[in-house]
């Protein structure tokens, strides 16, 4: 009975919470305050390196990172491509045009990971699958 008030509690204390806010929120110009324009960046801002460039430094880092953040790489590029192989068996070549790489960038990119993976975490079950998925997703692609 006391979770069932806690709550009923809260739930009262989220609707309080949002009567306040959304009139506030109903006249809010999202696109004002979040326009993202060359004219908006501060002049200090440098632009971002080119991407083969980025991809190659975060290879490097993955070399020396933390055995934590390198587990978290691993799941996030694995979610990844397993993303890419079920949006390229859908869509086939009109996939690539959605990334800021060719084909070949992001498939060489997928190969330099394992290769990283591999190299750190011989043995692991993760990399293990990550590896077969870039390497199905490079035979379906044709680049194997």
């Amino acid at each position: 009975m006391k979770w069932a008030r806690r709550i009923s509690v809260a739930l009262l204390a989220l609707t309080c919470v949002a009567t306040l806010l959304l009139p506030a929120l109903a006249t809010f110009d999202y696109a004002k305050q979040f326009r993202n324009t060359p004219n908006d960046r501060p002049s200090d801002v440098e632009p971002k390196p080119p991407w083969r460039e980025r991809k190659e430094q975060y290879i490097q880092h993955l070399k020396t990172a933390s055995d934590d953040a390198l587990l978290v790489s691993i799941a996030d590029k694995l979610h990844n491509a397993r993303a890419i192989l079920a949006d390229y068996r859908q869509l086939g070549d009109d996939l690539w045009p959605r990334f800021n790489a060719s084909k070949k960038d992001q498939l060489w990119y997928y190969g330099a990971l394992v290769k990283v993976f591999k190299e750190r975490r011989p043995k692991d079950a993760l990399v293990e699958e990550f590896g077969r998925v870039v390497e199905e997703l490079q035979k379906e692609t044709g680049a194997r």
